[in-house]
């Protein structure tokens, strides 16, 4: 009787020898798994640094040529536009806190004017010092006031005058955008012509001053006269100055030539 031969049972995983296994694994693949993500996020954050690095070299490289570019414009050109425009701008604020400050300075006087009216009206016997003070307040209060009006208009018309090829308007009604009241044009020691209530009413009788009948150029021909007051003497330049009493005090600053009228002052009163 032949004896049969048995064969090896095979052994068959069961649930709790699998679970066992698992158990086993996972301490050696987590820590492998966390490596290989930190792997790619390194690998990520290397090429973002290479990136920056290439572009702050291309910016610095930018950066270089354009102060090597910049360099000799400036060498050859050391005002550009830009410098000009700022020096006009300045110029204009210059102007404008000097306006500012006369007018303080004319309603100062407007009320030290109205102390001493009111004080000879109060006192009884009005001595003629007295009126002879009043009367030389009231002049010196026009005259301050027509010269804030002279340079209210040579701003304006400087203004003007940058949107037009530096040429200055060849009547005060073509600036008349720039100018913030017609009232302006009437001198306060004019008792006889009155101020338009607007410009769409102007006419030659609200204006007491002279305006040149050929404008000049404010950069070509800066003493040029452009504007003069026919009471107090005071001229306006093309350069935007406004000299009080000229006309009458100093006749002999004022040289003709071409038809073209230029305040030439002495090198002493220019010194002054």
């Amino acid at each position: 009787m032949n004896a049969r031969i048995r064969k090896p049972r095979e052994s068959v995983a069961t649930p709790a020898v699998v679970a066992g296994r698992r158990r086993w694994w996972w301490p050696v693949l987590i820590p492998a798994g966390l490596m290989l993500c930190c792997m790619v996020v390194v690998g990520i954050q290397q090429r973002q640094i290479a990136a920056l690095n290439a572009s702050i070299a291309t910016l610095r490289e930018d950066a270089q040529q354009t102060v090597q570019e910049r360099l000799p414009l400036e060498t050859m050109e050391p005002e550009d536009s830009r410098t000009v425009a700022g020096d006009e701008i300045k110029l204009l604020r210059e102007t404008a806190l000097q306006l500012k400050a006369e007018v303080t300075e004319l309603a100062r006087l407007k009320q030290q004017n109205e102390e001493m009216r009111v004080r000879l009206a109060t006192t009884p016997g009005n001595s003629t010092e007295e009126g002879l003070a009043l009367a030389t307040a009231k002049e010196r209060a026009q005259a301050i006031q027509c010269v804030n009006h002279l340079k209210q208009v040579g701003l304006a018309a400087r203004i003007w005058a940058g949107d037009n090829e530096d040429r200055y308007p060849k009547d005060i009604v073509t600036m008349s955008n720039e100018l913030s009241t017609p009232r302006i044009l009437i001198c306060p020691a004019d008792g006889e012509r009155r101020p338009a209530t607007d410009f769409a009413s102007f006419t030659a009788a609200n204006v007491s001053y002279e305006w040149s009948s050929d404008p000049p150029a404010s950069e070509i021909e800066p003493a040029r006269v452009l504007t003069r007051c026919p009471f107090h003497g005071t001229v306006g330049l093309a350069d935007g100055s406004v000299h009080l009493g000229a006309a009458k005090e100093h006749p002999e600053w004022f040289v003709q030539r071409d038809g073209k009228l230029f305040m030439e002052r002495s090198p002493a009163a220019q010194e002054r």
